[in-house]
């Protein structure tokens, strides 16, 4: 009998569908998702000093 192994659950996933919903609905849903996506390079570019040093061997 093998052990299953369940991933355990993201409760911030419906957060980022509702916010995505509520940017289409306030502007156009392309302009929506262009923004969402302009929000997460801008917090990678944020956070570069402490992700690039979980990279670096």
């Amino acid at each position: 009998m093998r052990p299953t192994c369940r991933p355990e659950p993201s409760y911030s996933r419906p957060l980022g569908f509702v916010y995505l919903g509520w940017l289409a609905d306030a502007l156009t849903p392309r302009t929506g998702v262009l923004l969402l996506a302009a929000q997460g390079a801008l917090a990678l570019l944020f956070t570069r000093r402490y992700w690039q040093a979980v990279l670096r061997p």
